[in-house]
């Protein structure tokens, strides 16, 4: 027969175990998310429908990143009509958390939608393109952005003189970019920022000689990008 007190300790011992394997079960960290990075080049192996998605309805596009990138550079959507080439409009820039975003189009016609992702560090990306339809059914109320976003360029010899004139509601950023082709679109070089909806900008030019192009975009608070340009800077007559 056992004696009693060597009862007691062997249940004290297996109460003991028991609460110690269930703490330790307990506080078992789960395993880490994937990195921005890890995301980054596992996107490379998917289907481009697995990482964003473009939606039209008459004028208007949503578009909605399937993978979040953050706290990458950059996460944007661009477009074109050919589906080719560099020359692209920023169309979106998607905040940290943020995922989607609607683009206005212009016309009915089709359109080819990018998502570029640019990494902290090494070279940024391109996933796509994914086209959408043209809108055969005239669904969609069309606006040229120049009736609103008013915009214009004067030139001399040395200088050019940019001024605009914008609705003042949901304005982040104005951004000026300047190029003496219009080739390609990525080797701008941003010449003015600002928050006022109306101004102007004179504009230095390096090579007096050479003819120069501007684009100006309109960032809002909601990260929908309203772009224009390439714009020709003409001799003032």
């Amino acid at each position: 027969m056992k004696h009693p007190n060597i009862t007691i300790l062997t249940g004290l011992l297996l109460v003991l175990l028991v609460a110690s394997c269930s703490k330790d079960t307990s506080t078992v960290a789960p395993p880490p998310a994937p990195s921005a990075d890890a995301k980054f080049k596992e996107a490379f192996a998917l289907p481009v429908a697995d990482i964003f998605s473009v939606e039209r309805d008459g004028e208007k596009v949503k578009c909605i990143a399937k993978i979040d990138f953050a706290p990458y550079k950059e996460v944007s959507f661009i477009r074109n009509q050919t589906g080719v080439g560099t020359k692209r409009t920023f169309v979106a820039r998607l905040k940290p958390g943020v995922l989607a975003s609607e683009d206005v189009l212009p016309d009915a016609k089709p359109y080819y939608y990018w998502l570029l992702v640019v990494p902290n560090k090494g070279k940024h990306h391109n996933f796509g393109p994914i086209r959408v339809a043209p809108d055969t059914d005239n669904k969609g109320t069309y606006v040229d952005v120049a009736t609103v976003y008013k915009w214009k360029i004067e030139r001399t010899y040395s200088k050019a003189t940019i001024s605009w004139s914008f609705p003042q509601e949901n304005i982040e950023i104005i951004n000026i970019f300047r190029k003496t082709s219009i080739a390609n679109y990525a080797k701008r070089k941003s010449v003015f920022q600002t928050l006022e909806a109306e101004g102007s900008l004179g504009d230095p030019l390096p090579d007096p000689e050479a003819d120069y192009w501007y684009w100006i975009e309109v960032t809002l608070t909601n990260g929908r990008i309203i772009a224009q340009g390439p714009m020709r800077a003409e001799f003032s007559r």
